[in-house]
């Protein structure tokens, strides 16, 4: 589905989403470290509305105890980000699009998805081993071998 809504996306679009996202990972890295602290904040994705308006920004947020409550800091910062990106890129644009900020838990969910496959291969090897040191013949005569 998010291939389909990328190709349906005028070269514009694709075009105004690369530079505000090199822009504000730019931000993020180097000019905003009074919001950020010592947080990592990555931006994953931008997806423009097609009157190039409102930017919806996707954001990674590593290395935080609560990276929702951080989030809740950005979005109180937007004017101040909003500004800093209008100062990079205002050769580019007409306007300067309102940024709307979401967080991408994407990698959370990855995470928790890898520890409960490591849960389910540690049970299926006791069982793999039970099974090996088991005396127990399957005498079914309609199991396939």
């Amino acid at each position: 589905m998010a291939e389909l809504e990328r190709v349906m996306e005028t070269k514009r679009q694709q075009q105004v989403n690369k530079l505000i996202q090199v822009a504000l990972s730019d931000i993020f890295q180097k000019e905003a470290k009074e919001i950020l602290g010592n947080a990592l904040v990555t931006v994953s994705s931008i997806r423009i509305t097609p009157d190039l308006y409102t930017a919806r920004v996707n954001l990674s947020i590593y290395n935080v105890a609560n990276p929702d409550e951080l989030l809740a800091i950005i979005q109180l910062n937007t004017k101040e980000i909003r500004g800093l990106l209008s100062k990079r890129i205002r050769n580019k644009m007409r306007s300067m699009p309102e940024l709307v900020f979401y967080r991408d838990d994407t990698m959370d969910t990855v995470i928790q998805l890898d520890s409960l496959m490591k849960v389910i291969k540690e049970k299926d090897d006791k069982i793999k081993e039970l099974r090996d040191n088991s005396d127990f013949v399957d005498t079914n005569p309609y199991k396939e071998d």
